[in-house]
C-alpha cells in the first residue's frame, strides 16, 4: 500500500512508523528544507506510553525520560506560592516530561532511510484523495494522510472548513540552559489573566511556559524582558528559572484552535490527522498523544487499511468509542468506498486513540 503523509511533525512521523511496520510503502513530505531542533516540552502520561509501546518505541522513550515528576508535589498555586490545589499521590506516577526535539529525533530514527522528503511542499490533494501535487510534481497513492497542522492547506481546500480562531491568550515557552532546583515542587501558578507552568526534564533542566491574555498579533519588542516583567516577582523558583533561560531561546505563540467542528476527517482516500483535524488549545490536554497511531500487530492485508471514523466534534472524542472504517476496501468494492468494519485478525489496524495527555502551555 503506497501511502503519502504530509508533514513531518510528531503525528505524521508516528503514523509513518506505524504504517511502515504494518508493511506499507510510506513517503513523508515535509516543506522545511531541514528539521531543526525546535520546541520545548511535552508531558506524556501512561496512555501516551502505551501508544509508544504499540509502535515499538516505548523502551527507547523511557531511556530519554525519567519519572522524577511523580516524586514532586504538584498542583496549582497563587503567585505568592500559596497552594490552591494539589494533585493526589499516585495520580501521575507514569508522567514523563520530554523535550519536543528529543522526541522528534527518536521518531525520525525509527523510520527507514529516505522516508522523509525534505524541502517538498504539497500544494494540493485531488478530491479523490489519491493524487497530490508537490513542488517536485504530482504523485499518486493508495492513501494520503494530511498531518499538515492547524493551518492545514488540505483541510482548507475541503468544503465547510471552519478555519481557526484566536483563544484570547498567548504563550511564551522556554527551557533552562542548566538544572534548577525545584525544591520538590512543580505544576502551575495562576495569577490574574496570567499563568506560569514548570516541569523537569531528564537532565535536570526545566521546561516552562508562561501564559497571558492579550489581543491577537500583539507586538512585543523584547519577549524575554516581558516574561521577566510579568512573572519575575512571582514565588520561587520562577525568577530563577527565567534567569537560567537564554534570552534568545524564549519564543511566544498566539494560541488558536479550530473555529468549529470539521464535518469529516476524510475525503476519498485522504484523511486528516492531528491539528489538521482537531486543533485545540493546550488546556484541553490531549494535543500530542491524540495525534499518535496505535498499531496492533496482526497478519498484514495487502489491499486494506483502516482508520478511525471521528465523532461529530473533537470535544466528544474522550467519551466516544471509535468506529473503525475501511479506507482501501476489498477489490469487489468501488474505489474509495468506506464502510463500518468489524474487528478481525486479517488486517493491520491503525486506530485513533482519544488518549489524554498534557501538552503544557
Amino acid at each position: 500500500m503506497r501511502t503519502a503523509i504530509i508533514g513531518a511533525g510528531i503525528g505524521g512521523l508516528c503514523a509513518a512508523i506505524g504504517l511502515q511496520r504494518a508493511g506499507a510503502d510510506v513517503t513523508v513530505f515535509e516543506r522545511a528544507s531541514a528539521l531543526e531542533p525546535v520546541g520545548s516540552g511535552l508531558s506524556i502520561f501512561a496512555n501516551g506510553l502505551t501508544a509508544l509501546d504499540s509502535l515499538g518505541l516505548g523502551d527507547a522513550f523511557r531511556e530519554i525520560t525519567t519519572t522524577e515528576a511523580r516524586q514532586l508535589v504538584g498542583g496549582q498555586r497563587r503567585p505568592d506560592g500559596t497552594w490552591l490545589a494539589k494533585i493526589p499521590d499516585g495520580a501521575v506516577d507514569e508522567l514523563r516530561i520530554v523535550h519536543r526535539a528529543d522526541l522528534h529525533r527518536l521518531l525520525l530514527g525509527a523510520l527507514r532511510p529516505g522516508t522523509v522528503r525534505l524541502g517538498t511542499a504539497v500544494s494540493g490533494v485531488c478530491s479523490d484523495g489519491r493524487t497530490l501535487t508537490t513542488s517536485d510534481g504530482p504523485g499518486r497513492f493508495d492513501v494520503i494522510v494530511a498531518a499538515d497542522g492547524i493551518r492545514s492547506k488540505v483541510r482548507a481546500s475541503w468544503p465547510a472548513d471552519p478555519g481557526i480562531r484566536y483563544s484570547g491568550y498567548s504563550t511564551w515557552r522556554g527551557v533552562t540552559a542548566e538544572p534548577v532546583d525545584l525544591h520538590g515542587e512543580a505544576g502551575e501558578t495562576w495569577g490574574h489573566r496570567e499563568r506560569f507552568g514548570l516541569a523537569p526534564l531528564a537532565d535536570g533542566r526545566i521546561y516552562w511556559f508562561a501564559v497571558a491574555s492579550m489581543p491577537a498579533d500583539s507586538e512585543i519588542d523584547d519577549e524575554y524582558a516581558e516574561v521577566q516583567r510579568r512573572f519575575g516577582g512571582w514565588h520561587a523558583p520562577i525568577p530563577e528559572i527565567i534567569a537560567a533561560t537564554e534570552r534568545s531561546t524564549v519564543f511566544r505563540l498566539d494560541i488558536n484552535d479550530l473555529a468549529g467542528a470539521v464535518p469529516t476527517f476524510r475525503r476519498g482516500r485522504c484523511v486528516l490527522l492531528g491539528d489538521a483535524a482537531h486543533a485545540m488549545t493546550p488546556t484541553s490536554g490531549r494535543a500530542a498523544v491524540r495525534r499518535w497511531r496505535m498499531l496492533r500487530r496482526s497478519p498484514p492485508c495487502s489491499n486494506a487499511s483502516r482508520v478511525t471514523r471521528p465523532p461529530t466534534h473533537p470535544s466528544s472524542m474522550p467519551h466516544s468509542r471509535p468506529t473503525t472504517v475501511c479506507v482501501a476496501s476489498a477489490p469487489s468494492r468501488s474505489p474509495g468506498a468506506l464502510e463500518p468494519w468489524a474487528p478481525s485478525r486479517t488486517c493491520e489496524v491503525v486506530r485513533v486513540r482519544a488518549c489524554e495527555t498534557r501538552c503544557c502551555g
